[in-house]
């Protein structure tokens, strides 16, 4: 089954500039927000004990005859509990329905309010994505606390029935640098939480209008 990519067919910063002052833009409401994953210690050391204990059963010396067959099975158990723990899952979704990218396809919706002199036959689309928006420890024995991640992004379509373009892209990624045990993140109702979410939807907002000539 082929996959059909949209075309990336980026301008140059005046090109970019002028299809903004031209043309009208919108941009796609968030219909499902991402949800926050937390990787937490809890999940895996229990990963790592099923994988030992898979692993231990694959590679015990049942039926095994010889050295070269007791070998063989250690092997096969050891790859067969390092498959089953990269298959194992390293997180689980958060109800917490705090949503980054929402928060900063509101404020670029705040900003493009209405169009700027456009022409419907001329429309622009910014859509925003996140692929990583997770709680991490930060290590395992010598630190309680947890890091927060995100990866977001921001495109600038030309819509299109045949095919769409991307004119623009913008990412920003990286981690908050306050670092905090996992109950204090969700702490009054993921209060930290809610604050980084903010301050990271914000500054994206002033990169992208910085990327889009418009700041």
């Amino acid at each position: 089954m082929r996959t059909t990519r949209t075309p990336i067919a980026e301008l140059t910063p005046d090109e970019l500039k002028t299809r903004l002052q031209h043309g009208s833009v919108s941009v796609r409401p968030i219909t499902t927000p991402v949800k926050l994953v937390e990787r937490t210690k809890g999940q895996a050391v229990g990963n790592f004990l099923l994988a030992s204990v898979v692993s231990s059963a694959a590679s015990s010396g049942a039926g095994a005859r010889t050295v070269g067959e007791m070998q063989a099975n250690t092997q096969i158990g050891q790859t067969f509990g390092q498959e089953l723990n990269r298959a194992l899952p390293t997180g689980v979704e958060s109800e917490s329905e705090i949503g980054v990218e929402a928060r900063l396809a509101k404020r670029l919706s705040e900003r493009f309010t209405s169009a700027p002199d456009g022409t419907p036959d001329n429309p622009i689309e910014l859509v925003v994505s996140a692929s990583r928006w997770e709680l991490g420890y930060e290590s395992f024995l010598a630190s309680s606390d947890y890091t927060l991640s995100y990866a977001l992004g921001v495109a600038m379509v030309e819509p299109s029935q045949e095919a769409p373009k991307i004119l623009r892209r913008v990412f920003c990624q990286g981690q908050v640098p306050e670092k905090m045990p996992l109950d204090a993140w969700k702490a009054d109702e993921h209060a930290a939480l809610r604050k980084a979410a903010d301050e990271i939807a914000e500054q994206c907002f002033r990169k992208t209008l910085s990327a889009l000539g418009m700041e």
